[in-house]
């Protein structure tokens, strides 16, 4: 089985000169020409699958780059697939961004007409002066295409006198022209007609109807030769095959449609995540009635239980503003205890063959931009890519200047006799990253640059008596407002029974509100996701006529 396939992408994350090869197996039955700048190319040539009666295997789409022949994608079309879509479009996503489309239909060409006009341009004068030099006479050139077996299918008219002539369109059937091989060679020569049947060569060349396609699309212009010598050139004016246009506005649909189809689903996937923040709003509402409800019902509260609450909250408010006041005064509190592992770090000796590094790591505090100092050096573990230092303890104070976030940096060296210590690597991390790793049980990278030069294990980390200020704070200010919120309780204890009422009523009556609102969106979203999975490329291409 025979069918026309034309290819086309959008959406792609490289521009350039691009083209696309098309395989079958392990043979090529296809290149289209190249398209330069642009990210939704639509390639003119197309080409012909002779698949047989197998529907197994994969035609591959590799679209390519022409300046350095990377691969922009690939993808890969199931035979089977391609059949069931026939005089549609398939399509697949590439994993970096992008589509490919491939349109297959029929290859019918019997019914098919090729439209093709040329003009000339600079032809070469062979009939020079006239009789005698009297006058000066130019050439009456004509051209003639042949076929690939050699029969002359097109004659044109005569255009006298003319090195620049423009032909009128001449009209030949496809079927004899390529005998449906749109690559099948195809040979245009030029003439000058001479008096009587006289006829003398300008000149020829070999083209195909892809690429005389290609020439009209792009103002590509083909040169006329003679024994290699150049002739002058043919402007292909037009370049016509209702097939061609077919494939191409098929294609073209399918991309346009396509993008349509993924802003449906955007619009379905944005609507489905709103809907589940106002069902979890909802839920949020629904929770909070209900505890308006209940504290209802609290109104039995004593004014004494009242005061000797606000007392209590008052004492544990200044306790806490004390302690507060204190940890601001004395700075950070505790230490941070912690064992390194090395695995596998990088041998920098000079002899590898012979000796490992001496490893030792320092740990750096940074005093302002790109400012680090040492606040701690571990032991060497001698001769050892997999060392396991001592465990270490370090002042909370040394590396953190606000909390266990604060970032510090690990400097692994090779250490040297002369002080002359080699760099393994590095890492930044802080406390809380270092405890965070030794719990999960994963490594640090060590990097050199863009280089990985080993990785740290964490097999033990705590900190010890750390106070968090800010915790503290929080604790503070939480203790403050639960002071001040029962000393308002106590002045404010028979009010707020009211005031539980009206809470109440206004949460009833937004959980309803609600409730109205996501009825009405829950409708919308169904129509959106309908419009989005009901719909797909070859249903769109149907409905536009442009499918099967």
């Amino acid at each position: 089985m025979k069918v026309c396939v034309g290819v086309s992408a959008s959406g792609l994350t490289h521009p350039g000169s691009l083209y696309a090869s098309l395989s079958y197996g392990d043979n090529e039955f296809g290149q289209t020409e190249e398209i330069e700048d642009s990210t939704n190319p639509t390639w003119k040539k197309i080409f012909i699958l002779d698949c047989g009666d197998a529907e197994e295997g994969n035609v591959a789409v590799s679209i390519r780059s022409k300046i350095d022949d990377t691969e922009v994608g690939r993808a890969q079309f199931g035979v089977a697939k391609i059949m069931a879509h026939k005089n549609s479009v398939v399509h697949e996503e590439l994993q970096d961004g992008g589509v490919i489309f491939l349109f297959a239909s029929d290859h019918i060409t019997d019914e098919f007409t090729f439209k093709l006009q040329l003009s000339g341009k600079d032809l070469a004068n062979l009939d020079g002066a006239g009789i005698g030099g009297l006058f000066k006479d130019k050439s009456d050139p004509f051209y003639e295409v042949q076929n690939s077996t050699g029969d002359v299918v097109y004659k044109s008219e005569v255009i006298e006198n003319d090195l620049n002539p423009e032909w009128a369109m001449a009209e030949i059937d496809l079927q004899s022209l390529c005998e449906s091989d749109f690559d099948a060679p195809i040979e245009l020569t030029c003439f000058d007609r001479d008096l009587g049947k006289r006829r003398e060569l300008i000149g020829s060349f070999q083209s195909t109807v892809n690429d005389l396609v290609v020439a009209a699309a792009y103002d590509k212009s083909l040169v006329l030769f003679v024994d290699e010598k150049e002739m002058g050139t043919i402007l292909v004016l037009r370049a016509e095959c209702d097939v061609f246009e077919s494939v191409a506005k098929t294609l073209n649909a399918a991309a346009k449609d396509k993008e349509i189809l993924d802003v449906e689903r955007r619009v379905f996937a944005s609507k489905s995540k709103a809907l589940e923040k106002k069902q979890k709003k909802l839920e949020e509402v629904r929770q909070y009635a209900a505890a308006r409800n209940r504290s209802l019902v609290v109104t039995s509260a004593t004014l004494t239980e009242a005061r000797r609450a606000a007392d209590e909250a008052k004492s544990a408010s200044l306790t806490a503003a004390e302690q507060l006041d204190e940890l601001r005064e004395s700075g950070l509190r505790g230490s941070l205890k912690f064992q390194f592992i090395g695995k596998e770090l990088k041998n920098v000796e000079l002899f590898t063959n012979f000796d490992k590094s001496d490893p030792f790591f320092v740990i750096q505090k940074q005093d302002g931009d790109n400012v680090w100092s040492h606040v701690f050096i571990s032991n060497v573990v001698q001769n050892n890519l997999n060392p396991e230092w001592d465990v270490s303890e370090v002042a909370v104070a040394d590396i953190c200047s606000h909390n266990l976030d604060d970032p510090f940096r690990v400097v692994v060296f090779d250490h040297n006799e002369s002080g002359k210590h080699k760099l393994i690597g590095h890492f930044e991390t802080s406390i809380s990253s270092v405890i965070s790793t030794q719990i999960s049980g994963e490594a640090i990278v060590v990097t050199d640059g863009k280089d990985e030069t080993g990785h740290i294990g964490v097999p033990y980390a705590e900190v010890v008596g750390f106070v968090d200020p800010d915790e503290a704070e929080d604790n503070a200010k939480k203790l403050k407002a639960k002071a001040d919120t029962a000393r308002y309780y106590a002045i404010g204890a028979e009010h707020r029974a009211k005031l539980a009422k009206k809470n109440a009523e206004e949460a009833q009556n937004t959980v309803q509100a609600l409730e109205r609102d996501l009825h009405t969106f829950e409708v919308e979203n169904e129509i959106a996701r309908m419009n989005a999975l009901k719909r797909t490329v070859s249903t769109r291409l149907q409905e536009l006529a442009l499918g099967s």
